[in-house]
C-alpha cells in the first residue's frame, strides 16, 4: 500500500476512493432497500455488498465487538479480498435502513473501473488502521481506555447539545465493557468517577459528555 500511497498520496486517496464516491459510482446498479432491526445479523458471506443510509451496526467476532459502522459506510466489501471462511458478521445496534447491492454486479463493475480496485485495498486499509487503533487502546488504563471509547462514540455518532454531548442508548454499559474487554463492574466504578468529576452523565439510559459552549468532547 505505500507505493500507492507515494504514489496518490493519502489525502487523494482519503477524497477520491471513499465510500461517498464509491456509491456514486455504484448509481447505475439498481440495490434492494431492506430495512434493518436490533439484533439482526448482516455477514460478508451474503450474495449482497450493503450500504448503510442509516442505522449503525458493530462488526462482531466471536461475540466481541470491533468496530462500530454508521450511515454512509460499505460493509462486505472485504469479503472480495478474503478467503471464503473469513466471513464478517455485522450486528444492528440501532435500527435503520440498508442499500443491498448484488455482489457479482458490484465486483463486475468495480473491475471494470480503471482504478476501481482501488477502493477494495483502500477500505481494508481503513479497517484495518481502526482495528489496530481499537487493539492498541487495550494497553491504556482502565479510565483511558473507558473516556477514549465515550469520546470517540460521540464524535462519530453523538448529538452534541446545550448541556454537551448525547451518546446513542445502544452505547450502554454492557457495550462498553465488550467493547473495552472490561468487566461491567469495572465500567460503573470508572464511569461513577467521571460522573463524580462532572465529566460524564446519564439521563433515559444515554451517557451525556459534559462540555462547555459545545466544546470537544475529550476535554475534561
Amino acid at each position: 500500500m505505500e507505493p500507492i500511497l507515494e504514489l496518490y498520496g493519502r489525502d487523494t486517496l482519503e477524497d477520491k476512493f471513499n465510500d461517498s464516491n464509491l456509491f456514486r459510482q455504484l448509481s447505475s446498479l439498481t440495490p434492494k432497500k431492506m430495512e434493518i432491526k436490533k439484533r439482526d445479523v448482516l455477514t460478508s458471506s451474503s450474495d449482497y455488498i450493503y450500504y448503510i443510509v442509516n442505522g449503525t451496526l458493530a462488526q462482531k467476532k466471536l461475540g466481541v465487538p470491533l468496530a462500530v459502522i454508521g450511515g454512509g459506510s460499505f460493509i462486505g466489501l472485504n469479503s472480495f479480498l478474503f478467503q471464503k471462511n473469513d466471513v464478517e458478521k455485522y450486528e444492528v445496534l440501532e435500527a435503520g435502513t440498508v442499500l443491498a447491492f448484488n455482489k457479482k454486479d458490484t465486483l463486475f463493475l468495480l473491475l471494470s473501473l480503471q482504478e476501481g480496485w482501488l477502493y477494495l485495498l483502500f477500505r481494508e486499509k481503513k479497517q484495518n488502521e481502526i482495528l489496530v487503533e481499537n487493539q492498541l487502546l487495550l494497553y491504556k488504563s482502565g479510565q483511558d481506555r473507558v473516556k477514549e471509547t465515550l469520546c470517540q462514540l460521540a464524535e462519530k455518532f453523538g448529538t452534541p447539545v446545550q448541556e454537551g454531548w448525547i451518546i446513542p442508548r445502544c452505547f450502554n454499559k454492557k457495550f462498553l465493557a465488550d467493547y473495552t474487554n472490561m468487566t461491567l463492574n469495572s465500567i460503573k466504578r470508572i464511569t461513577e468517577i467521571y460522573i463524580a468529576k462532572g465529566w460524564l452523565t446519564i439521563e433515559k439510559y444515554h451517557f451525556i459528555i459534559k462540555t462547555k459552549g459545545g466544546d470537544d468532547p475529550w476535554e475534561l
